[in-house]
C-alpha cells in the first residue's frame, strides 16, 4: 500500500517529467539517478510514455555514449514538418510525428 507522500511525490517525478517534452517537435532527455528507480513499483508509477522509453545504463561511459548517439540522431534529422516535397505552393505534406524522449 502506497502511502500519501508516495502519491504526491510520484506526481512531482511525472510533472518534472513532463516539463522535458513540451509540444510534438521537441525531443529530449531525463536521468533519472537513483537506484530506486529501477523498482518496478515506482517504474509502474511513471507515465506510461516514459514507461515506454526508459532504458537501464550501467556507468558513466555507458550513459554518455547513449546520450550522444540520442542526441547526435535528433540533431542531424530533427522532428519537425516536413519540407515542401510538390511544386504547388498550396500543397504540402506535414506529417504528425510524436515527441522524441529518451529516459536513461
Amino acid at each position: 500500500m502506497c502511502c500519501l507522500w508516495c502519491v504526491v511525490a510520484y506526481r512531482a517525478i511525472n510533472q518534472a517529467v513532463g516539463r522535458v517534452i513540451r509540444h510534438r517537435w521537441d525531443y529530449g532527455a531525463i536521468m533519472l539517478l537513483d537506484e530506486r528507480f529501477n523498482q518496478s513499483a515506482l517504474q509502474n508509477s511513471l507515465s506510461k510514455w516514459v514507461k515506454a522509453s526508459m532504458q537501464h545504463r550501467t556507468g558513466l561511459a555507458d550513459v554518455t555514449s547513449s546520450l550522444g548517439q540520442f542526441f547526435a540522431k535528433w540533431t542531424a534529422n530533427p522532428p519537425g514538418p516536413a519540407k515542401q516535397a510538390s511544386v504547388s505552393p498550396v500543397c504540402f505534406h506535414r506529417p504528425l510525428r510524436t515527441a522524441r524522449l529518451q529516459v536513461l
